[in-house]
């Protein structure tokens, strides 16, 4: 079957940097203040049954309003559910 999602919601974002970039280590840091913003998403998925499950691919785009441009992505969902 196939299906439509959408809504909105509230994101948490915080500034990320690498500290580390010559080092086969990952060391990261936060800096800065962390901000709150709303946001929409929107998109589709579908599901097909088997047996007592079903597996479903599904993929949203989401828009924060960031300050400047705004914040996208799209991510890509695939799983299963049980009935």
């Amino acid at each position: 079957s196939l299906y439509l999602v959408g809504g909105g919601g509230v994101f948490r974002f915080t500034n990320f940097y690498d500290t580390n970039r010559s080092s086969s280590d990952f060391t990261s840091a936060f800096e800065g203040t962390a901000t709150t913003k709303g946001g929409v998403t929107g998109g589709a998925g579908l599901a097909l049954p088997i047996g007592g499950t079903s597996f479903f691919v599904e993929s949203r785009y989401t828009t924060a309003y960031t300050s400047g441009e705004q914040t996208r992505w799209v991510p890509v969902v695939i799983g299963l559910k049980w009935r």
